[in-house]
């Protein structure tokens, strides 16, 4: 009888960095045991990006190639950067995994909300919410509105910077 393996983290990275002194930046980069992946980028496991199923996405998650789950969505919200002249770069996409916690808009946060387990940028951004619409129960159809506003606010306001980066390209997940 062949085990199934338990998958209880959001996402999940094929390394990890360890402090190796004293000095702030005495890092080393640190793989697993035979492929194996880091739970949240930190905590090791006994799963192989082989054994992840196809709702986990590859990306970027906090500067690391990961696999992030698109399908176990609690709540998610958009925040685009209106004052940049980058499609995604500025932007943040923050998830909520956690049943019962929405995310909440509060000043005093860094971010000005709270309640998020995992927060994407760039184009990580409209690859994640294509995958969360294909994956998940969760309405996606408010953040496709927003990234089309944004794009269009893009388009208008930096064309030769939306022909350069964005060409021919379009989001239609």
């Amino acid at each position: 009888m062949i085990m199934k393996k338990r998958l209880r983290s959001p996402f999940y990275t094929e390394n990890k960095y360890v402090r190796t002194g004293k000095h702030i930046w005495s890092w080393d980069e640190v793989y697993g045991k035979d492929g194996t992946l880091f739970a949240k980028g930190i905590y090791p496991t006994l799963i192989r990006k082989e054994d992840l199923p196809t709702y986990y996405i590859a990306g970027m998650v906090n500067h690391e190639r990961a696999w992030i789950d698109a399908r176990n969505i609690y709540d998610m919200v958009y925040r685009p950067n209106m004052y940049s002249n980058h499609a995604f770069k500025d932007d943040f996409l923050m998830i909520s995994y956690t049943k019962g916690q929405k995310i909440i808009k509060e000043e005093a946060s860094i971010l000005e909300y709270t309640g998020y387990d995992v927060i994407l940028w760039g184009s990580m951004i409209p690859a994640f919410v294509k995958a969360a619409k294909k994956y998940s129960s969760f309405d996606v159809s408010e953040i496709i509105e927003q990234i089309h506003d944004k794009l269009a606010w893009f388009k208008e306001t930096y064309p030769d910077d939306y022909k350069w980066t964005i060409g021919n390209w379009v989001f239609d997940p």
